[in-house]
């Protein structure tokens, strides 16, 4: 990404566009992940309880799932990121860009 991740949510959406499908990512590492994205790129720092607004957020949107041992994509989830990714090819690390 060049200048600046566009949201927490963003954040967190692309995480879970590259997890497998069918697996379930836990809270402790969607916020480590997006801490560290947030911290480095933007140069401040979030807390968890508002990667956990944004999680709710997005389950309230359709985007993601939730389930006991964790949270991926819904398939809405992952027919906007898979939109937002052919959009901004460009400007995304290899890593992300699903083969």
């Amino acid at each position: 990404m060049k200048a600046s991740m566009a949201t927490i949510s963003d954040g967190i959406l692309l995480l879970l566009s590259i997890k497998e499908e069918g697996t379930l990512t836990g809270i402790d590492h969607i916020f480590e992940k997006v801490r560290r994205d947030v911290s480095f790129i933007e140069k401040k720092e979030i807390g968890k309880e508002e990667v956990e607004r944004a999680i709710k957020d997005l389950i309230y949107q359709g985007l993601v799932e939730r389930f006991k041992k964790g949270f991926s994509l819904s398939e809405e989830g992952e027919k906007t990121m898979e939109k937002m990714i052919l959009e901004k090819d460009e400007d995304l690390n290899r890593s992300y860009v699903k083969i």
